[in-house]
């Protein structure tokens, strides 16, 4: 399962991310607290870096549920061709995506 911080911007490197400690005491110490390791350029992006931008988007709604509730109805298949058009902003886990 993934998290999503309300209201905070991709960083451009480690040294402008949220998760960042850096300077510590006075020293040149860089830390990310979401990998767990020290950081050896604060000033570039970590190429491992968990962080993912989610583009601008409405509602986020899970089509898988709603293709489930509607079972057997005889508009079934315009409902999946719809879902099966619209954007993915989020990559279903563990499972296909529509």
């Amino acid at each position: 399962m993934g998290v999503y911080i309300k209201g905070m911007k991709m960083p451009s490197s480690c040294y402008d991310c949220d998760c960042f400690i850096g300077e510590v005491g006075g020293t040149d110490y860089c830390y990310c607290c979401l990998l767990m390791r020290d950081i050896e350029d604060s000033l570039q992006k970590e190429s491992d870096c968990p962080l993912v931008e989610i583009p601008p988007h409405g509602r986020l709604i899970d089509a898988d549920a709603i293709l489930n509730t509607i079972g057997e109805l005889p508009y079934k298949g315009s409902v999946k061709r719809v879902l099966m058009q619209a954007p993915i902003i989020i990559p279903a886990e563990g499972g296909e995506n529509l």
